[in-house]
């Protein structure tokens, strides 16, 4: 069969690939105007590495926008009352983020034993609440995919794939690096250092890497953007700027590659 477009198909294609759907002040994500409907975002990074810190801080960013958004956050490592617990620490009023849903699998794991439950109840969620925005916090410690041979994850890989076209949402999936790579690695961690399958590397349309480098007693925590299927992109090294005071990442600067260049070089290696 002959693949054609009509030229208002084509047209309304551009336009969507032109528009800003959910508006942010981070400039990693406004650099391919923000996260993008039905496609996977992938958020890799080390143990300990500052994910779940970035995953608040991009909750807050969006949830106390001007333009509000229903936003469920996915939680595999921690019960929905202990993420609560540090999410408030940031001195956020809770009437501020009424459109945050939270479920955990640890409170959910008795009910839906098996991947493809929890995959249709998390499905039926979304449409049930009127999901804008589903983050996963994570992919590599989930009941659905932790431990599970490669072809198994290659399948629920493409599950989750269909469930983000589904919904028409974007998916911010979180991911841990392999045990072996850290973040004081000789070299800069890379896509296919996620632990387990690399499935889900390829069926991402959004891919950035967190990664901190220590030079002296100076913190650099960055965020390269690796893959951004779809979208141009002039600039893919950020850093990310941690605030004490609200314990997220308040504001993000880009970094030149050159700057980059010189914070790797001055880094401590072990």
């Amino acid at each position: 069969m002959e693949a054609r477009l009509t030229k208002e198909e084509v047209e309304v294609l551009h336009e969507q690939a032109d528009r800003t759907f959910f508006h942010t002040h981070f400039k990693f994500l406004r650099s391919h105007k923000g996260f993008r409907p039905k496609n996977i975002h992938m958020v890799l990074g080390t143990s300990h590495g500052g994910k779940s810190t970035l995953i608040r801080s991009l909750l807050t960013d969006i949830c106390t926008g001007a333009v509000k958004q229903n936003v469920l956050l996915w939680l595999s490592e921690e019960t929905e009352l202990e993420f609560l617990s540090e999410f408030y620490r940031s001195g956020i009023n809770p009437d501020n983020v009424k459109n945050l849903h939270v479920l955990s699998e640890l409170d959910l794991m008795e009910r839906y034993k098996t991947p493809k439950n929890l995959l249709r109840y998390i499905e039926m969620y979304c449409g049930e609440n009127d999901i804008g925005l589903l983050f996963f916090d994570n992919i590599t410690t989930s009941m659905i995919y932790m431990g599970r041979s490669p072809s198994d994850q290659a399948k629920i890989s493409i599950d989750l794939k269909k469930m983000c076209q589904l919904l028409a949402l974007p998916f911010i999936i979180i991911a841990h690096t392999g045990a072996a790579v850290t973040d004081s690695s000789n070299r800069l961690i890379e896509m296919n250092d996620i632990r387990g399958g690399k499935s889900i590397v390829n069926l991402a349309q959004f891919f950035y890497v967190l990664q901190t480098f220590h030079c002296d007693s100076e913190i650099y925590t960055t965020i390269r953007i690796t893959k951004h299927r779809g979208q141009e992109v002039d600039h893919r090294f950020y850093r990310l700027i941690y605030s004490r005071k609200e314990r997220l990442y308040g504001r993000d600067e880009l970094v030149q590659f050159k700057e980059f260049k010189e914070i790797y070089k001055r880094r401590n290696v072990l």
